[in-house]
């Protein structure tokens, strides 16, 4: 697929990005690549962290985060979609 492609430092370094942090989702079929740092953001049912309004992109602390902690959010108040709904029984304890 990538025969052909120039051959930079650029493009090199965003293919080693995208093969680093990209995983194929087989639901989706589709290759996910977070481009924000959501991808550093846990599933917790205590989080330190959540969304302000519903739909809402943005996140806040709910508590202070001390350096080092790892950064939560419970994935099952997210808005489903169709796709996400597949996975909610993951994250929601209700669907245990």
């Amino acid at each position: 697929m990538l025969e052909g492609s120039p051959k930079t430092p650029l493009i090199n370094n965003f293919i080693d990005t995208l093969l680093t942090y990209a995983y194929y989702d087989e639901i989706l079929d589709a290759l996910v690549f977070c481009l924000d740092d959501s991808k550093y953001v846990n599933h917790s049912l205590n989080p330190n962290s959540g969304t302000i309004e519903e739909n809402s992109l943005s996140a806040i602390a709910r508590r202070d985060i001390r350096p080092g902690e790892e950064i939560t959010e419970d994935y099952s108040t997210y808005v489903l979609c169709d796709w996400l709904k597949k996975y909610k029984r993951f994250f929601d304890p209700s669907c245990w």
